[in-house]
């Protein structure tokens, strides 16, 4: 009782702090030239608003919010498998890489959510991953293409 009590207060607690928004996106890195945002911008979609409103469905174990908004993560990556060449041009080459991974973690989840008795840590675990692909990818992106001796090397 007094856990649920201690839940209920955290759940309440937590919806009705103000707290401040987001950006809405990550900035534009200088190397990208303005003839590639909208391409970029096209690219990304909703994906930060998917991933906010995967994270309230993995925290309240709402497995029903979770299937679709992971479907769609993953449908949309793989529609972008035909990458505009001067995207592909520009962007990292593990930009690529880490928005395959993304699309497998996603289907992944979908298929966890859905299943007869959904297993919430292991949805956690990959929603952890999705989130961790997220933010490797953002780094790729913001620090830009490296220099193939870094590559090489396994540098910055």
């Amino acid at each position: 009782m007094r856990l649920t009590v201690l839940f209920t207060a955290l759940i309440i607690g937590c919806s009705t702090t103000p707290v401040a928004s987001p950006p809405a996106s990550l900035p534009y890195p200088s190397y990208l030239p303005a003839s590639a945002r909208e391409g970029i911008a096209r690219r990304m979609g909703r994906h930060g608003t998917e991933m906010a409103m995967m994270l309230w469905g993995v925290l309240l174990l709402d497995v029903s919010r979770l299937g679709p908004l992971a479907d769609d993560i993953a449908d949309r990556r793989n529609e972008s498998d035909e990458v505009d060449a001067e995207l592909q041009r520009l962007l990292p080459a593990d930009f690529f890489a880490l928005e395959a991974t993304i699309g497998v973690a996603a289907r992944e989840l979908a298929r966890l959510a859905r299943a007869p008795n959904p297993d919430a840590v292991a949805i956690a675990r990959i929603y952890g991953a999705m989130t961790e692909t997220c933010v490797r990818c953002h780094d790729s992106y913001m620090r830009g293409p490296r220099p193939a001796a870094a590559l090489l090397q396994g540098g910055p």
